[in-house]
């Protein structure tokens, strides 16, 4: 009987398609709506392989395979079924016996879908060559980066550890700017890229991540991910606008009912493309939320030359700040005098590397810990050194020499927060110009931290008002249904640095509502220091951050 079946619905199909005057094919992205309505086969467009298909798996033939966006393609009439109603709607939209699905003409429930649906199971990339990093993206992306840290640095309680991504930042904030128009899109893309266009961002954004390093032993995975509501009342997403994000930033777009589901959805998302380094992005969805953009960032990398275990010792890592540091250390004793490994300022006259509590023979000496901390300190020598006016630093490659772990110590009667409010996208690029080779005595302590923020505040003080509005926020690129304005920036944070490597994680959620050896130096993070993860090639900042205090989590 069921072989009957199958064969009577397969027979039916074909009849009809046969009865068609002058089928044809029409590209989905023709299609109104987001959903490409009819294109079972998710082939990009809609023929009578859709209605064959959809006949099969009416028939429960074993061989017809659809996926679930298939089967959301496929329901034109609307009623929640996959059946023969919707092949016979495909086949006379196909001869042209209709101009539109019924559910084109049915208003949408709030909550079609009960849980995520994958649209981009049938859109390809299409092939981008993309620009490669000249001066002009490096010296936008160094600004980008000091005005990021620069905000950040004010509102953060004194004494926080902070670590941010301006390249999460950007890949995430340049799919809103790609769906914005007008003074919106103006002051996005001033902020992504000062003077560049989101054409020439899109085309640098997508050369320079195509061209990032990639090893065995130094890996960075990047992933972009769009969600929107299934109510298109609310949505309506231009076909060209998810073409975009796909072709320059590689992302996946889901449809989903922006309940629970999808608040755990997104953080399933994030926690598996950080590797668990970072489980949650978001506590839930705003009730105005119809879009969320997600980046995320996981950079795991092992030291070119590993420590050993005689080059991590337990140090006094120095919590004050702008202090002269040589008499910070003299007060600081009580050393023996003949054992004082700070006697002559940075040059050590014991072996880097000395047990503290040794040197001071009781440990009810040790000092206010208000004034100072133990660390995990690990020695090393390098030879890259950097300076400037305000700080020095060096640079620790990673295997390959793909990326760099890059210390910055401000100088004595000096602080972090000096050195930040400084800090300009040309003295970024100055500091990596002018690096000189040459032997680093060097020592980083072992670290561990968390962060996340709110870049709503940082990004209105640097310019970016209208995205905020819902009075003057044009979003109409990616949602043609206004008003869509931003109601959410967040970006969460982890590093962990230890004698192996690096592990880093950065996610970014935004919610739319609506080589020489010449003299030696010394840089010894013992007190508090600004940090960054570079790639060696351009030398732009992936990561970037400052420790006031070294802690670690296993």
């Amino acid at each position: 009987m069921k072989h009957t079946k199958q064969h009577g619905i397969l027979l039916a199909a074909c009849m009809l398609a046969a009865s068609c005057m002058a089928p044809f094919s029409v590209l989905a992205d023709q299609l109104p709506g987001c959903l490409p309505w009819g294109d079972a086969d998710c082939s990009g467009k809609v023929d009578v392989a859709d209605a064959v298909l959809v006949a099969r798996f009416c028939a429960e033939d074993a061989l017809a395979t659809i996926t679930d966006t298939g089967r959301a393609n496929a329901d034109v009439n609307g009623d929640r079924n996959l059946d023969s109603a919707d092949m016979q709607e495909i086949l006379e939209y196909i001869a042209k016996k209709r101009i539109e699905f019924s559910v084109m003409t049915q208003q949408q429930p709030a909550e079609k879908l009960t849980k995520t649906v994958n649209l981009m199971d049938g859109l390809t990339r299409s092939a981008q060559s993309g620009k490669q990093a000249d001066n002009a993206f490096r010296v936008s992306q160094y600004d980008l980066t000091a005005s990021l840290l620069k905000e950040i640095s004010k509102k953060e309680e004194p004494g926080n550890n902070v670590m941010i991504s301006p390249f999460s930042f950007s890949q995430a904030l340049s799919m809103a700017a790609n769906g914005a128009k007008g003074n919106t899109q103006d002051e996005l893309t001033k902020l992504l890229g000062g003077d560049l266009s989101m054409d020439d961002l899109n085309q640098y954004y997508s050369g320079y991540a195509a061209n990032l390093p990639q090893s065995e032993k130094a890996k960075l995975d990047i992933a972009n991910a769009i969600w929107f509501i299934d109510d298109d009342n609310k949505i309506k997403v231009p076909q060209n606008y998810l073409q975009t994000t796909k072709d320059y930033f590689d992302s996946d777009v889901f449809r989903s009912p922006f309940n629970q589901q999808t608040t755990d959805d997104i953080n399933g998302w994030v926690k598996e493309k950080t590797n668990g380094m970072i489980p949650e992005i978001i506590e839930s969805l705003d009730p105005s939320s119809v879009m969320m953009l997600v980046n995320a960032l996981y950079f795991d990398a092992e030291w070119k030359t590993p420590y050993e275990d005689y080059q991590v010792q337990e140090r006094w890592f120095y919590l004050c700040e702008g202090a002269d540091y040589d008499a910070a250390y003299e007060e600081i004793g009580p050393y023996p005098s003949d054992a004082n490994p700070f006697a002559g300022g940075w040059q050590y006259e014991v072996p880097f590397g000395t047990d503290v509590a040794e040197l001071r023979g009781s440990e009810t000496a040790e000092p206010d810990n208000e004034r100072v901390v133990r660390a995990k300190l690990m020695s090393s020598q390098e030879s890259i050194y950097l300076e400037n006016d305000s700080m020095t630093g060096f640079m620790r490659p990673y295997a390959g020499e793909g990326y760099s772990f890059v210390g910055l110590l401000p100088k004595e009667n000096s602080s972090v927060q000096e050195c930040i409010a400084g800090m300009t996208g040309e003295s970024l690029k100055e500091l990596f110009a002018n690096k000189e080779e040459c032997a680093v005595t060097a020592a980083i302590p072992k670290f561990s931290s968390d962060y996340s923020v709110d870049l709503i505040p940082v990004m209105k003080a640097l310019g970016v008002k209208a995205a905020f509005d819902a009075n003057l926020s044009d979003f109409t690129g990616l949602n043609e249904l206004p008003p869509t304005w931003i109601n959410k920036v967040l970006q969460k944070t982890r590093i962990e640095v230890d004698e192996a490597g690096t592990r880093a994680a950065a996610a970014t959620g935004i919610g739319l509502g609506g080589g020489a050896m010449i003299q030696t130096k010394d840089v010894i993070l013992d007190h508090p220091f600004i940090y960054m993860i570079v790639d060696n090639k351009t030398e732009l900042p992936l990561f970037i951050g400052y420790v006031m205090k070294p802690e670690w989590q296993e």
